[in-house]
């Protein structure tokens, strides 16, 4: 479902930093990927009788592009997504190819506060953007306020 530009294993949390870019991470929002998601929040008869069915929903797009994150790092036992922020550009026709870009914008490390913000920028096969936006992970791992 997903084409990584590189191989690399999923980063670890401690080799987080301010400012890693992620490789970006390509997809399609086709009929079954859609289809997954809507079922998954009991959504696909609405969906199907609607004259938006012709578009992803953003919501849809979003859960790929976390997912694909997720690949890219390796999120340790007890972190907690606890926020996002999004802001969506334009609307996504199914079976448009997709392109996710992320980095980190922010981590800190104090204590036994633990937290990282990672950036999303979306695309589509124009490279316009389509979703932009924001989320947080808090580490509550005991094993990191050991170290």
């Amino acid at each position: 479902m997903q084409d990584k530009d590189s191989a690399t294993p999923p980063l670890e949390w401690e080799h987080l930093i301010s400012g890693y870019e992620f490789p970006p991470v390509s997809y399609e929002m086709g009929v079954s990927t859609v289809s997954q998601y809507l079922n998954a929040v009991g959504r696909e008869k609405m969906w199907g009788a609607s004259p938006l069915s012709k578009f992803a929903p953003p919501m849809a797009i979003t859960a790929l592009a976390m997912t694909a994150m997720t690949e890219l790092f390796k999120m340790p036992d007890g972190a907690v997504h606890t926020a996002e922020e999004l802001e969506f550009h334009k609307a996504v026709p199914v079976g448009t190819k997709l392109t996710s870009h992320a980095k980190v914008g922010r981590k800190l490390d104090r204590g036994k506060f633990h937290m990282a913000v990672i950036e999303l920028n979306i695309t589509d096969e124009e490279n316009e953007t389509v979703i932009t936006g924001k989320a947080s992970i808090v580490l509550t791992n005991q094993k990191m306020e050991a170290e």
